[in-house]
């Protein structure tokens, strides 16, 4: 998997994380969107971020300082950007 498909899985699951571990993960797409990763990448995470970017503006305003991370309601699975074709409509 590439950088960004594992930047998202994490985003997937930021209910699970504690309100400093999803600013880190802020800090972390930052440093993707300013590397020399391929654009194509920045430009599929880049789909995702509107909501996680409100999510860490609400953390940092002060409105979320006594959430609590969740567990995931059902197993984590790994995402991929690429969908799966099933073997019957091939």
């Amino acid at each position: 998997m590439s950088k960004a498909e594992d930047l998202f899985n994490c985003i997937r699951y930021t209910q699970s994380l504690t309100n400093e571990e999803v600013l880190e993960l802020e800090k972390e797409i930052e440093e993707f969107f300013q590397s020399d990763e391929p654009e194509e990448d920045k430009e599929k995470l880049g789909e995702y971020m509107e909501c996680f970017s409100m999510f860490c503006n609400a953390i940092k305003e002060g409105y979320l300082e006594d959430r609590k991370p969740s567990p995931p309601v059902f197993p984590k699975k790994r995402y991929t950007f690429e969908i799966e074709i099933p073997e019957f409509l091939k």
